[in-house]
């Protein structure tokens, strides 16, 4: 069971702590005492007040023992008979000890309500414990309480048909049952429903006794096969339901998430009907309070709303180097100094969910004992939960040029928002008082909370630090959880080491050197890379092997080319060593309003729109390749031919033609130094991002930028929105773009080949990867087109058919 195993764990990395550490929490001198994340166990001591661990928290365990010991005993109190006792540990010898233990590590054995003994010398302690997090079907503990549930009912069916031909006795009845019972309990404890205490057991063993007998006597008693076919799923219903209530103290007064069982064999929670005049749970403040249902809406019953807004609260001015809050969660109305639209959830989402905030702040510090992230569970017992961080301010004042606070949301692994709240650091308590409340700026990203879909392996997220090329990185996974953060710097003047990255590649393309010139980049990027982020990759790929880890990038810098960064340990040495041909990768704006996260996964192709044109303009040559593209992909799909020029380009930036993939084969102008770059057409107008931007993509489309220089992300080096992230910003669902300029015919071939396998079903980041891995191959050595492009969208984003 999972406790133990939290228990055991502990003891055995006990150690003792270092001179000048602050004892443990709460305790006397002279007595014992055992804290958990600061709170003394006693806290614990009652089913209902069980500390509620996630599967992804990292708790910290503080222990006082009145005299020396070395030797603690773990037991687990059992429903009926002595504690059971699981392990007895020698650590080194002393009276104070600490430790921090992530429950991540051994949530697969099981979750749910426990209660525990530690012994440790002549001191004890017991307490409750839930843990919640993940689906008890997925567990150890779980999986085998299902099986036992199966093969009861299967026994209990079994039964009840000898009993119908008059070859049982109402006795199996009661031993099947008893099974079920079991079983019930085991999946009842595992779903938080109910604690581990004799009145439960004897309640579910009571239960399925006597639904066990009653079935069978029934199913003897009408003696005819044709009574027990009629019966015998009545009986196993019976058998299934949980047994009525019982006065148990333990009942929770809200399931977690994982209570919310996806097999009809375990018992649904009694989640608690909050009228709309209802007092706030313990913990939200009453302006928090659940408002009332607005007309129209379709909310299932228990669901949390479907509608909040992030909240993200502190003083606007702060002393340096002085402690102060700072609550993150969730409101049912705007939050002062926190603008953007209202967190709306996606019809897949429904029931209770854990939305975990991460904080992201160059310069500040966590008080001691505290780590960057935190969990909150939603339900619609508590639908506007929060959590308080205690933020150490910057040492150095400077009340001119506001800090940023960035919250990071994060829903099953995956980041659903980003939110930011500026902190004026002022040096005096005089200066505090001087400053009024001059609004300051802040900005929040569209957010969205849970979906069913997996998360992609890896989310590396990338926030502007205080200083300019300073970077924040930040990392989440549903496979391991990385409670650091790192930061790095790519210089001063940003767009000045891009202009370096592609005006390299120009000087050697189409020559031997390309190939070197090209590594020399990715080293030169690589070593952008904090040693933390490499980590992370390593051990999520450990993790996936022998695929390759699927990686969004969640970026407000857009200068850099990170998928052109070296590997320093590649995860196949066979393949290119650069990180875009090492990892299924896509990349993501992080901006202020739109585009929306997370990125969606697939895109159902009804329509496709390919525009192009033949260029006569002085100054322009032809894209004879690029017309041989176009036809190829109107004759192949039924795409609709759009030709390039103003009128018309401008009606598919509206919508029309309607299309789900929109395909550009045309001339690319970058020039920082005018306002005419972007998208050059046959009449010689050229369409910038602005005015893409200000277009209207209702059907979400894969965009696909066969033109050269014009895939920079948020910013291009000119200081303009660029093309791919306006394209987002416009409503499509992803972009393939190229960073430089291309070679015609050979990017000819790889929208052939792109097309190809993405109607085929495989994932467009992982057909762009395979791309990049090609280079240096066959006619490929003195080109780098295969590695020009960049794929904006989610790792996993799919094309479908009709």
């Amino acid at each position: 069971m999972i406790v133990l195993a939290l228990i055991a764990a502990w003891s055995s990395l006990l150690t003792p702590l270092p001179s000048g550490q602050p004892p443990a929490p709460h305790h006397r001198a002279g007595e014992c005492a055992l804290a958990i994340n600061g709170h003394d166990v006693a806290e614990f001591a009652n089913a209902d007040d069980a500390l509620r661990l996630n599967a992804d928290d990292v708790v910290q365990i503080d222990a006082l023992s009145a005299e020396p010991t070395s030797v603690t005993h773990v037991a687990v109190d059992m429903p009926i008979g002595p504690s059971i006792p699981v392990k007895s540990l020698l650590h080194q010898l002393g009276q104070q000890f600490t430790e921090q233990l992530r429950i991540a590590d051994i949530s697969d054995v099981g979750v749910g309500w426990y209660h525990i003994e530690v012994r440790s010398g002549s001191c004890r302690a017991s307490f409750w414990v839930r843990v919640y997090g993940r689906s008890p079907l997925t567990t150890a503990i779980g999986i085998g309480a299902a099986l036992t549930l199966l093969v009861g009912l299967a026994l209990l069916v079994a039964t009840v048909l000898r009993a119908g031909r008059g070859r049982s006795s109402w006795w199996w009845g009661i031993a099947a049952g008893l099974i079920v019972g079991v079983a019930m309990c085991v999946l009842a404890q595992q779903f938080s429903v109910v604690a581990f205490t004799p009145v439960a057991l004897a309640a579910f063993l009571g239960g399925g006794a006597a639904a066990g007998a009653g079935t069978t006597a029934a199913a003897s008693a009408a003696g005819t096969g044709g009574a027990v076919a009629t019966s015998a799923p009545a009986a196993g219903a019976t058998a299934a339901a949980p047994p009525p209530p019982t006065p148990t103290p333990a009942a929770p007064p809200s399931a977690p998430p994982s209570a919310a069982p996806t097999s009809a064999a375990s018992p649904p929670p009694s989640a608690p009907t909050i009228s709309p005049t209802a007092t706030p749970s313990a913990g939200v403040s009453p302006s928090h309070a659940l408002p009332p249902p607005q007309p129209g809406t379709d909310t299932p019953p228990n669901d949390p709303p479907r509608r909040a807004y992030a909240r993200i609260e502190c003083d606007d001015s702060v002393l340096a180097d002085a402690t102060f809050d700072l609550t993150v969660g969730l409101s049912p109305t705007p939050v002062k100094g926190v603008v953007g639209p209202a967190l709306i959830r996606p019809p897949s989402s429904v029931g209770d969910y854990e939305l975990t905030a991460h904080v992201v702040a160059d310069g500040f510090e966590l008080a001691a004992g505290e780590t960057w992230r935190k969990t909150m569970l939603v339900t619609s017992g508590e639908p506007y939960p929060f959590v308080v961080f205690h933020l150490v301010a910057p040492a150095v004042a400077n009340p001119d040029q506001p800090q940023a606070v960035n919250v990071l949301y994060s829903v099953e692994s995956q980041t659903m928002g980003l939110g930011v709240r500026c902190v004026r650091v002022v040096g005096s308590v005089a200066e505090l008082e001087a400053i009024h409340a001059a609004p300051l700026p802040a900005t929040v990203g569209s957010l969205a909370v849970p979906t069913a879909e997996e998360p992609p392996d890896l989310t590396i997220r990338i926030l502007h630090g205080s200083e300019p090329g300073r970077l924040l990185w930040s990392f989440e996974s549903p496979h391991a959880t990385f409670v650091e953060q790192a930061s790095s710097s790519i210089g001063d003047d940003p767009d000045a080491f891009a202009r370096t990255v592609i005006s390299t590649i120009a000087a050697h393309e189409g020559k031997p050197t390309l190939a070197l010139g090209l590594h020399g980049i990715g080293l030169t990027i690589g070593g952008k890379v904090p040693a933390e982020m490499w980590h992370a990759l390593a051990i999520v790929s450990d993790a996936v092997g022998p695929q390759l880890p699927t990686v969004l990038l969640l970026s407000e810098e857009a200068y850099v080319p990170w998928e052109l960064a070296t590997m320093p340990v590649p995860i196949s040495p066979s393949t290119l060593a650069m990180l875009g041909a090492q990892v299924t990768i896509g990349r993501w704006v992080l901006a202020a309003d739109r585009p929306p996260l997370p990125p969606p996964r697939l895109v159902h192709v009804n329509g496709m729109v390919v525009i192009s044109g033949k260029y006569e303009q002085p100054g322009w040559s032809r894209l004879e390749s690029a017309e041989a593209e176009a036809a190829a992909l109107i004759a192949q799909y039924h795409a609709v031919g759009v030709d390039a020029v103003t009128d018309k380009v401008v009606g598919c930036l509206l919508g029309n033609p309607a299309g789900e993939v929109l395909h550009f084969s045309l001339h690319g102008k970058y020039d920082p130094g005018s306002a005419k770059q972007g998208l050059v057409l046959v009449d010689g107008e050229v369409i910038d991002p602005l005015v893409v931007k200000g277009g209207s993509l209702t059907h979400a489309p894969l965009v696909f930028l066969n033109a050269c220089q014009v895939g920079t992300g948020q910013e291009t080096l000119g200081d303009y929105a660029g093309l791919a992230e306006s394209f987002l910003f416009a409503g499509a669902s992803s972009v393939v773009a190229p960073l430089w300029s291309i070679d015609d015919a050979a990017a000819s071939a790889l929208a052939e080949r792109f097309y190809t396998r993405a109607f085929g079903g495989e994932a467009l980041a992982e057909i762009v990867r395979a791309e990049r891995a090609a280079f240096g191959t066959g006619a490929n050595v003195n080109s780098s087109t295969l590695v020009a492009f960049q794929f904006f969208g989610h790792p996993a984003m799919r094309l479908e058919r009709p």
